[in-house]
């Protein structure tokens, strides 16, 4: 899927409707249901559910979602003006409400309409809203809402975010859930919209027309996911998935390679095995663990002695919790014949010691900003504000699928691939969450049938879902245990709820 311009997705809808008013407002049906569906999920959480409704086909949007689940939940609707105003597609949803849904118009809109335990569900203005100077009362409206600091699902668009540029010129709801209709909008993606968009959710409608060309990224959401989700055949022993193993750990830092070990198995490892120095976190009987000896560092200090670990393994995942540069097992790893998968204290080794890269086939390196910094500095590839453009660059300069992580990780493949990543949530701001991400991706890239690049781009959207169902409070350790819970909604085709 790629990521469409205002002006591409208004293209799309012509083609698709044909500026008919009714052929437009079935389109709005189904994008209303389809959001239904996915506050249905989520609404035992809350006391009640308040649409906010626009003046134009947004607030269409909010009304159908609202008839879609009238009777089901409480819910009440409050609209900046009279809905017999209202016109083309909106007019038709507000025609077609049920009789007794409760409405309710408010030329002045005050946070005391908002109680204790309600979800906010924000229809108020569009992608076609001209959002650099906001009229009144809208303007209001979004004020009051984001000073009652209650929960908001933003229904296409924050009210008052460009979607294209992802800026805010005067205020906008500041959204913890975001539904896309359709397409992603480009603007969303952008690092600036993040406070205001919050976790995105794409809600993919069944009538729609091919997307436009454009050059901007694939962007990976849950329609990709469930094309990739893994299906296992019942015939399949543990040898015929994946088999991973994992260098990591020390004494320094022990609990890492325990993170490694979950993140791996919990995504669907056959095998998993662990070669460490470190006395790890309790580890289940599924690992295979070897302890070696650790040197003065802290490090393993033998590798030769697991090498029938690594001629038994598809995939090489090394680095987490090493504590210290390792060259003298980084340049002893670097000819395994699968998958390598480089992160944390591997890529500052690579960084610091730049004489143990050779070019190789089937290599992924993890890094956050401060690692691709060190990673640019060390093989001369220029930092650049674009996080696409960076991480393009140092696939290509390392030949590597680099998974450059942060708000919206990039994946970047050495043939120009790339993947803009649509899930994950600030719950991941924790340690210990890039141990477990680490594990997922070994998994994913020991799995056949797409390309690395996408395999990966896999496993970070996995990762960025478990993250985002983590509750509040939660720590690395509970990741994988999410992990398993995502597998089977996608396998179940369950509309995603939202935590």
């Amino acid at each position: 899927m790629k990521a469409l311009s205002i002006a591409q997705v208004r293209d799309c809808e012509r083609a698709l409707t044909g500026g008919d008013p009714a052929t437009g407002y079935r389109l709005m049906r189904s994008a209303g249901t389809l959001a239904a569906r996915v506050l249905a999920a989520s609404a035992k959480n809350f006391r009640r559910l308040v649409f906010l409704v626009g003046p134009g086909n947004n607030g269409g949007d909010a009304l159908t979602a609202a008839a879609a689940l009238f009777g089901q939940i409480p819910l009440t609707t409050y609209a900046v003006r009279p809905l017999t105003e209202l016109t083309g597609e909106a007019a038709l949803a507000a025609s077609a409400l049920p009789e007794a849904l409760r409405r309710q118009v408010r030329e002045n809109f005050s946070a005391g309409e908002l109680w204790p335990g309600d979800l906010v569900v924000d229809g108020l203005l569009g992608i076609g809203a001209d959002c650099r100077q906001l009229r009144e009362p809208v303007r209001s409206w979004i004020s009051e809402v984001n000073a009652s600091r209650l929960p908001v699902v933003s229904l296409d668009v924050p009210s008052g975010l460009d979607a294209d540029s992802g800026q805010v010129p005067d205020i906008a709801v500041i959204a913890q859930y975001t539904l896309m209709f359709g397409w992603v909008k480009r603007g969303l993606l952008a690092a600036q919209a993040a406070p205001y968009t919050g976790i995105l959710r794409l809600l993919p409608l069944p009538e729609l027309p091919v997307e436009t060309a454009t050059e901007y990224p694939q962007i990976y959401t849950q329609r990709e996911a469930a094309q990739d989700c893994p299906n296992e055949p019942g015939n399949w022993h543990k040898n015929q998935k994946p088999r991973v193993l994992i260098i990591s750990g020390s004494t320094k830092y022990p609990g890492a390679s325990g993170l490694n070990v979950y993140g791996a198995l919990r995504s669907g490892a056959g095998l998993v095995r662990l070669i460490t120095s470190g006395t790890p976190m309790q580890l289940p009987n599924a690992a295979i663990v070897r302890k070696v000896p650790a040197g003065a560092d802290g490090l393993p200090l033998d590798l030769a002695a697991a090498a029938d670990f690594l001629s038994a393994s598809q995939v090489l995942v090394c680095g987490s919790g090493w504590g210290a540069p390792f060259p003298e097992g980084l340049r002893k790893i670097w000819d395994f014949p699968g998958v390598l998968l480089l992160d944390a204290d591997a890529l500052n080794t690579l960084s610091a010691h730049p004489d143990c890269w050779r070019p190789r086939r089937n290599l992924v390196l993890t890094p956050h900003h401060q690692e691709a910094v060190r990673l640019s500095r060390a093989f001369q590839v220029e930092c650049d504000s674009d996080r696409v453009a960076w991480a393009k660059k140092l696939a290509a300069r390392l030949g590597a699928v680099v998974v450059l992580k942060g708000p919206r990780t990039v994946v970047a493949a050495p043939d120009g691939e790339v993947w803009l990543n649509t899930s994950g949530s600030v719950r991941l701001a924790i340690a210990g969450s890039g141990d477990v991400l680490s594990g997922v991706l070994g998994t994913c890239a020991g799995r056949e049938g797409n390309s690395l690049a996408r395999r990966c781009a896999f496993g970070v959207w996995w990762h960025g879902l478990a993250g985002e169902w983590l509750d509040s409070g939660g720590i690395a350790d509970d990741l994988p245990g999410e992990l398993s819970r995502v597998w089977n909604t996608l396998r179940r085709s369950e509309p995603l709820a939202l935590n």
